[in-house]
């Protein structure tokens, strides 16, 4: 599984940031690469998407970098649909229409993701996902709720906060 290859790289690396360091080199080289088509403008108004950060020393190493213009997505979604979710795209990446019979690869994996204790640079998810700078929930409404998001990110002038939006404001 990829968790494993990765696990190798940090080790191999010797940083447990090692896979966004790789990002942030591709990200570079896409940067240069639309710098040189445009005549040499600096690229401002772009944003690119690291899907799926695995530790910790991965999201301080982007905000070390990039400071304020990171921002952390975290989506949450409950175990059960979360394994039903994962059995289902194990299935179909086989071509077997039996779900039920990845279940129990599904919940491994989802473990795994959670919290490796197997490796010492293994995955860690449940140190990042606190440290979002926003919450989903996902659920048959996320492309709404992202949406909305995105718009109040850019300003815009006619959405109130609701009411869990509110609470968080005053809380922080």
């Amino acid at each position: 599984p990829s968790s494993d290859l990765h696990n190798r790289i940090r080790e191999a690396v010797g940083f447990n940031d090692a896979m966004v360091r790789l990002a942030i080199t591709e990200i570079s080289k896409i940067r240069q690469e639309i710098e040189a088509g445009s005549g040499g403008v600096p690229l401002e108004s772009n944003c690119f998407i690291i899907s799926s950060l695995k530790r910790r020393e991965e999201i301080d190493t982007l905000r070390a970098l990039y400071g304020q213009r990171v921002l952390l997505i975290s989506i949450y979604e409950n175990a059960e649909r979360r394994i039903e979710n994962l059995s289902n795209k194990i299935a179909r990446s086989r071509n077997n229409s039996d779900f039920d019979a990845f279940k129990s690869r599904a919940k491994t994996l989802s473990d795994i993701d959670r919290k490796e204790s197997s490796s010492v640079r293994g995955q860690r998810l449940e140190d990042v996902y606190p440290t979002a700078d926003v919450f989903f929930r996902s659920r048959d409404n996320l492309r709404e709720d992202v949406r909305r998001f995105i718009q109040l990110l850019f300003g815009a002038p006619f959405i109130t906060p609701n009411i869990d939006e509110l609470l968080m404001f005053h809380a922080r």
